[in-house]
């Protein structure tokens, strides 16, 4: 059941609608700030050139330690598509495979691209990327400026 502030406009708008239609509903969820994610790319490119890497293998590290992830028992055949289809979502679509202990069968660990993270997610990534970028000496936000960061993710 959902809840209409305005029925007869609602009503309207299905009766013009010609053909089949559909409608996906989902939680509620904080958006990040823009200013959050540009933080987290700027942090990278930083450590990147202290470790002398790249920004995408920093990020790509920190999805690996604290992002979302499922771990799929596939087929050992079936894995290098299902991989390469994975990876071209995106730069955190990281995707590795490891031994599921049975005959022609792998165990698939899909990171989710931080893309799709929820603001308490996202903040874990934050936080990951901040901590790694102190214990290289790289000057971080204040603590107010990352409140004000995240209290952005709730607008």
């Amino acid at each position: 059941m959902l809840k209409i502030d305005n029925a007869p406009a609602a009503r309207r708008w299905i009766d013009q609608m010609s053909g089949d239609c559909t409608a996906v509903l989902g939680p509620k969820r904080r958006k990040r700030s823009l200013d959050a994610n540009a933080y987290l790319w700027a942090l990278c490119d930083q450590i990147a050139k202290a470790i002398r890497s790249t920004k995408e293998e920093v990020y790509c590290a920190a999805i690996k330690r604290v992002g979302v992830v499922d771990v799929i028992p596939m087929r050992e055949d079936a894995a290098a598509e299902w991989c390469h289809r994975w990876r071209s979502r995106g730069i955190g679509w990281v995707v590795e495979t490891a031994d599921a202990g049975l005959d022609g069968w792998v165990e698939v660990l899909a990171y989710w691209g931080s893309s799709t993270y929820s603001a308490a997610e996202m903040s874990r990534l934050l936080d990951d990327v901040i901590e790694e970028a102190k214990e290289l000496g790289i000057e971080t936000a204040t603590p107010e400026q990352l409140a004000l960061m995240r209290e952005e993710w709730g607008r």
